[in-house]
C-alpha cells in the first residue's frame, strides 16, 4: 500500500475544523474510519464540529475516535490469544515484593535491604513506574552495577538485579493473565505486522501526535506503512522547506526517520498580528485580580479559554470568574480536594490515637476539633417535612467546645450530643442516627486497620454517608461530586480488590499504602459545554484553539516544569538504560505551548516575580518561553521591555501592585455610650470587685471591660503543657491543707514534715485530669519541679504563727456613680494567709507566677495622690493622670487586702509579702523595711480607698476605655481581636 504524506495543518488554524472538513470531503461513509487523538477531549469537538457541518450527508454513523492508550489496549485485546486484566498498581508493587524476596533468598545483598512490606513499598511504586516506563519505551531492563556511593543502598541492589526482577516481574504478569499500558505497546510493537494486518480493513487517522514512545514507533511505522493516515498540527514550514521553528523539530527528526514528505492539508490564512500582554505579579493572586478585570471587560467568552499551568490554582481561579457559563477540562489532583482534606484528617486521628486507661481508644484533642470543623461532616443533613436540615452544624460547634474544654487525648463516644431545638426541628432520634453514623464511618471503621480491604471497606463506607446524607450538595458541588467518584470508583477496588488486600500489614504500612493511592489519583474534568469560556490544564489544550488565551502563573517551574528528584534512577542514569530525559520532555512542554500560542488572536500571560516562601525560600523565575517572547518583542521594538505600572494600557508588561496602607499604630478604644456605661455599672454593682479586678482596670481599661462588663472569656483549650491556672490552684489547696493543722501556733520550716506536705503534693496531682492526661515526661517535669519548689518554700519558711488560711474579706467602698452621686460597692477578695510576726500581723499572697515590678513604690509618690482630688472624673486631667498611674506599675492587691483586713475589723495589718512560689520560695515584702509606720497607715487607710475612688469614678465617666500596651499584651486573652 502506498504510503501517505503527513498531513500538516498549520498551527495557526484550527486543527479540528480541518479534520472535520477533510473527512466531510472524503463522503459520508464512516463505517470503517477509526481516528486516534492524544488524549479524550479533541474527539468531543470533532463530533460537534462533524454535527455543524453542512456537507456532511445525514443520516450517518460517526468515525470512530478513541485515545491512543484505548486504541492500543483495544488493539492488544483483539490480537492477544488470550483475555487480559490490567493490573492496578497495588497488584504490580504486591508481584514486585514477592519477586524482590525471592531473589533475596537467592542472593545475599538484597536479604539485607528487603525489610519489611513498609520499607519496600515506596520503593517498589518508583520500581513499577521504571518498568512500566521501559516497557513503553521497548526497552528491555538491563542491570546497572558499580554505583556504590551514588545511589541509596535500597536503589543500588534493586538497579543491580535490574534485568532478573524485569523478566521475573513479566513472566509473573503474563502467567496471571494481567497486562499493563506499557506492556500492551511493547508487545504490539513485537507484532507490528499482525497489528497492521488486522487494520488493513479500516482507515486509520492519527490525529495531532506529536512524540512517540520507544515502542510506539514501530508499532505506527508498520500501521503507516500499511495505509494509516497521520495529521499534525505543527509548522507548515514542514511542507515548504523552510526553517522549522525549535517547537516543531520533533515532527522534522519524523519525518527524516521515516523517509515521509509531508503536505499542507491546508494553507495557513494571512493573519493580523497577534496581541500580546504580560504581567508581573507577586503572587497568584495578584495575578488573579487582572485576570478578573481583563476577563470582565470582554465582549464575550467564545473560544477564550484560561489555561493553567498549575492544577493547584484551579478553585482559587474559579472564585475569580465572570457568571458566565463555563467549562473545566482538566485533571485535579485528587489531594487537593475537601474530601482527600477528610479521609487525611480521619487517617491523621486514627494515627495518632492512644489507648486510655480503659483500653479504648483516645484521640489527640487538635485532631479531633479538625474533624467536626470539616465542612463535609456538617452540611449532612436528616430529611424532614420541613425539608432537608443540617443539625450537625450546630452541633458539632458545641462539640467543638466541648473538646476544647476537654483534656489532650478524649474519647468521642463521651460526649452527649447537644444542639438547639431552636436551629434543627427534626426528631432528635434521627438527629442522633446521623450522629452514630458520623462515628461509626470516621472513628469504628478505622479501629482495627490490619489489612488493605479493611481500609477499603472504610473508605467505602465513608463514601456511603457522604452519598446518602449529602443531599443535593454533589449537584451543586461538582468538582466534590467528581472526587467523591472518583474516590469510590478507583482507590477503594484498588484497595479492596488487589492480591495485597489480606495480607496483615498493620496499621502503619496500611496508612501509608492509602495515603499514596490517593496522592496518585487525578481527577479527570470534561463536562460540556464545549464552546463559551473553558479552563483547562495545559496537557488539555493540545489539538485546540482558542482566540484569546489567559495563561496564568507561567514560571519556570511549571512551564515546563521540572520533574521531582527519583532516588531510585537519578536524571543521568536514566540515559544509561535509553530512557528519555529532561531535554525530550521540556521538547514536548515546549511544542504543547507554542502551537497553542500560534493560533489565538490575543494572549496575556501571567507570572509571579515574588518570593516563594518556605525552607528553600528564592525568587520565582519567569518561564523560559516568556523569555523568548519578550525578547522577540524586543528585536521588534529596538529595545528592553520593563515593566511599567498596571494603569498603562499601551505597555506590553505591566507590574502588578496595590496601594500599601499603613499598619494601626494602636488598637481601637472603646467609645462608652450611655448603654455601655449603663451594663458597666449594673455588672459592677451586682458582682462587686476584687483587688485583681480593680489591678486590671489599671492595667488595661478595655480587657478589663470585655472580661468584666461584657463578660467575655477566651475559649476554653486544651494546655498540651499543663494548665498554669489550675496548677496554682492546686498548689494553694495543698498549703492550704498542709497548714490547716498548725493554725494559732508558732511553725517554722523545721517543725513541719516535709514529706507529708509533698506526698499530699503528688496525691493531688495525680488526681487531677489535666495531669493525668499529660505526657508522662511532661508529668514527670512537672511533679519533680512541684517538690522542688515546696521544699524551697519550706526551707525559707521562717517562725511564724498561721492565724487564718483562704480569709475572707469584704468592704463597701464609696465611689462616684454613672448620674455623678456616689454608691455603695462591694470590694471582696480572699487573702490566702494572715500571720502573726512578734505581734505585728502579716498578709501573705502566694505568687506561682510573676510578681509586678511597681509594688509599693508609686504608693509612696503623694503628688499623684493630691492629684487625684484635684480633678473631676472623666476629664483630660484625670485621663492624663490615670495614664500616668498605669505606667507605675502599682500592686493594687497587697495594699487593698491589708485595708480590707483592718476594715473588716480583725485588725491592722504592719505588712504584707509576696511568697515568690515560681522560684526560690522567698517572701518579698511590701514595704521595705525604711518605711515608716505613718506612712503605711497613710497608705493603707487613705490612699488604697482614694485610689480606688478614683479609678472607678473615671471608668465610669471617661469618654472612651483605652487600651493599653505592656507586656501583659502577650498573655492576654483579647490579643488577637485587639489587634495591640
Amino acid at each position: 500500500m502506498t504510503r501517505q504524506p503527513m498531513r500538516i495543518v498549520p498551527w495557526s488554524e484550527d486543527f479540528i475544523q480541518a479534520l472535520a472538513k477533510h473527512l466531510v470531503n472524503r463522503g459520508s461513509d464512516f463505517e470503517h474510519v477509526r481516528i486516534v487523538f492524544p488524549h479524550n477531549r479533541p474527539a468531543r469537538h470533532l463530533r460537534a464540529a462533524l454535527a455543524e457541518s453542512k456537507g456532511l450527508k445525514r443520516p450517518c454513523l460517526l468515525p470512530r475516535m478513541s485515545p491512543l492508550d484505548e486504541f492500543l489496549h483495544e488493539l492488544r485485546r483483539e490480537l492477544a490469544p488470550r483475555p487480559l486484566l490490567r493490573a492496578g498498581q497495588l497488584d504490580r508493587i504486591g508481584v514486585l515484593h514477592g519477586i524482590v524476596r525471592a531473589l533475596a533468598l537467592a542472593d545475599g545483598p538484597l536479604s539485607t535491604l528487603c525489610g519489611t512490606a513498609g520499607a519496600f513499598f515506596p520503593w517498589g511504586a518508583r520500581l513499577v513506574r521504571l518498568l512500566e516506563e521501559m516497557a513503553g519505551q521497548n526497552i528491555r531492563p538491563a542491570a546497572i552495577h558499580n554505583l556504590e556511593g551514588e545511589v541509596t543502598p535500597w536503589a543500588e541492589a534493586l538497579l543491580a538485579r535490574l534485568d532478573r526482577i524485569g523478566e521475573a516481574y513479566g513472566a509473573e504478569l503474563d502467567q496471571r493473565g494481567w497486562t499493563t499500558p506499557g506492556l500492551d505497546a511493547q508487545w504490539l510493537c513485537q507484532h507490528s505486522a499482525e497489528a497492521a494486518a488486522a487494520l488493513g480493513g479500516e482507515t486509520v487517522i492519527f490525529a495531532g501526535l506529536h512524540a512517540l514512545s520507544g515502542a510506539e514507533e514501530p508499532l505506527l511505522r508498520a500501521l503507516w506503512e500499511g495505509g494509516a493516515e497521520f495529521f499534525w498540527h505543527s509548522d507548515p514550514a514542514l511542507a515548504q522547506e523552510g526553517d522549522t521553528a525549535w517547537p516543531a523539530r520533533e515532527h522534522k527528526r519524523w519525518l527524516r526517520r521515516w523517509g515521509a514528505a509531508a503536505v499542507l492539508e491546508q494553507a495557513p490564512s494571512p493573519g493580523e498580528g497577534q496581541i500580546r500582554r504580560f504581567y508581573e505579579g507577586y503572587d497568584l493572586h495578584s495575578q488573579l485580580s487582572v485576570l478578573e478585570r481583563e476577563l470582565a471587560a470582554l465582549p464575550d467568552t467564545e473560544r477564550t479559554a484560561v489555561v493553567l499551568p498549575d492544577p493547584g490554582a484551579l478553585v482559587p481561579v474559579m472564585h475569580h470568574l465572570p457568571p458566565v457559563e463555563t467549562n473545566i477540562s482538566m485533571g485535579y489532583p485528587l489531594e487537593r480536594s475537601a474530601l482527600a482534606q477528610l479521609v487525611e484528617t480521619i487517617l491523621v486521628l486514627r494515627e495518632n490515637a492512644m489507648p486510655g486507661p480503659d483500653g479504648a481508644l483516645r484521640y489527640a484533642w487538635r485532631d479531633l476539633v479538625a474533624l467536626v470543623r470539616h465542612p463535609l461532616l456538617r452540611m449532612l443533613r436528616v430529611e424532614t417535612d420541613a425539608g432537608p436540615q443540617t443539625p450537625l452544624k450546630g452541633a458539632y460547634v458545641a462539640w467543638e467546645r466541648h473538646i476544647r474544654a476537654g483534656g489532650p487525648y478524649q474519647a468521642p463516644g463521651q460526649w452527649l450530643l447537644a444542639y438547639d431545638d431552636q436551629d434543627c426541628s427534626a426528631p432528635e432520634s434521627e438527629i442522633r442516627a446521623l450522629h452514630a453514623e458520623v462515628l461509626a464511618a470516621c472513628f469504628d471503621n478505622f479501629l482495627n486497620l490490619e489489612t488493605l480491604r479493611q481500609a477499603g471497606l472504610a473508605l467505602d463506607a465513608l463514601c456511603g454517608l457522604l452519598r446518602r446524607r449529602g443531599g443535593d450538595t454533589w449537584r451543586r458541588n461538582l468538582i466534590d461530586a467528581e472526587c467523591l467518584v472518583r474516590l469510590w470508583r478507583s482507590v477503594v477496588p484498588e484497595l479492596t480488590g488487589s492480591i495485597l488486600a489480606d495480607e496483615p500489614y498493620g496499621l502503619d504500612i496500611v496508612l501509608m499504602m492509602t495515603r499514596h493511592l490517593v496522592k496518585a489519583e487525578r481527577v479527570s474534568f470534561e463536562p460540556e459545554p464545549l464552546a463559551g469560556l473553558q479552563v483547562l490544564g495545559m496537557l488539555e489544550t493540545r489539538l485546540l484553539g482558542f482566540s484569546r488565551l489567559f495563561i496564568l502563573d507561567a514560571t519556570e517551574d511549571k512551564l515546563p516544569g521540572a520533574s521531582a528528584p527519583d532516588p531510585l534512577l537519578p536524571e543521568p542514569l536514566r540515559q544509561a538504560l535509553g530512557l528519555p530525559g529532561r531535554r525530550e520532555r521540556d521538547n514536548v512542554a515546549a511544542h504543547t505551548f507554542f502551537r497553542l500560542l500560534m493560533g489565538a488572536q490575543e494572549v496575556s500571560i501571567f507570572y509571579q516575580a515574588g518570593v516563594r516562601p518556605g525552607a528553600l525560600e528564592g525568587k520565582s523565575e519567569r518561564s523560559r518561553y516568556v523569555e523568548q517572547l519578550l525578547w522577540e518583542l524586543e528585536q521588534q521594538r529596538g529595545e528592553q521591555v520593563k515593566p511599567l505600572p498596571l494603569a498603562d494600557d499601551e505597555a506590553p508588561l505591566r507590574s502588578v501592585s496595590f496601594p500599601v496602607r499603613p499598619i494601626q499604630s494602636r488598637s481601637r478604644d472603646i467609645p462608652l455610650t450611655p448603654a455601655l456605661r449603663a451594663r458597666l455599672a449594673e455588672r459592677l454593682q451586682h458582682k462587686g470587685i476584687t483587688p485583681s479586678g480593680l489591678e486590671l482596670w489599671l492595667t488595661c481599661p478595655k480587657k478589663a471591660f470585655l472580661a468584666q462588663a461584657l463578660g467575655l472569656r477566651r475559649m476554653e483549650e486544651v494546655a498540651d503543657d499543663g494548665d498554669r491556672a489550675r496548677f496554682g490552684e492546686l498548689v494553694h489547696r495543698v498549703l492550704k491543707e498542709f497548714l490547716a493543722p498548725h493554725v494559732g501556733r508558732p511553725i517554722d520550716g523545721t517543725t513541719v514534715d516535709a514529706e507529708t506536705l509533698f506526698k499530699s503534693f503528688e496525691q493531688a496531682l495525680s488526681q487531677e485530669a489535666f495531669a493525668q492526661q499529660m505526657p508522662f515526661d511532661v508529668r514527670t517535669v512537672l511533679l519533680a519541679a512541684g517538690r522542688e519548689r515546696l521544699r524551697l518554700f519550706l526551707d525559707k519558711l521562717p517562725k511564724t504563727t498561721v492565724l487564718a488560711l483562704e480569709h475572707p474579706v469584704l468592704t463597701p467602698l464609696s465611689v462616684p456613680g454613672i448620674d455623678g452621686a456616689d454608691s455603695t460597692m462591694r470590694l471582696h477578695g480572699r487573702i490566702d494567709r494572715v500571720d502573726e510576726r512578734d505581734g505585728r500581723r502579716l498578709v501573705l499572697d502566694y505568687k506561682t507566677g510573676g510578681v509586678k515590678e511597681g509594688g509599693a513604690e508609686g504608693w509612696l509618690d503623694p503628688e499623684a495622690f493630691t492629684a487625684m482630688g484635684d480633678c473631676l472624673p472623666g476629664s483630660p486631667e484625670a485621663e492624663a493622670l490615670f495614664l500616668r498611674l498605669a505606667q507605675l506599675g502599682l500592686d493594687v492587691q497587697l495594699p487593698a487586702y491589708m485595708h480590707m483586713l483592718e476594715a473588716d475589723g480583725a485588725g491592722p495589718a504592719a505588712n504584707a509579702a509576696w511568697v515568690e512560689l515560681k522560684s526560690d520560695g522567698s517572701e518579698r515584702l511590701f514595704f521595705a523595711k525604711d518605711v515608716d509606720e505613718t506612712t503605711r497607715a497613710t497608705v493603707i487607710q487613705t490612699r488604697v480607698p482614694q485610689l480606688l475612688r478614683f479609678v472607678l469614678g473615671h471608668v465610669f465617666a471617661a469618654r472612651v476605655l483605652p487600651a493599653l500596651r505592656g507586656r501583659h499584651c502577650e498573655y492576654c486573652d483579647f490579643k488577637g481581636p485587639c489587634g495591640a
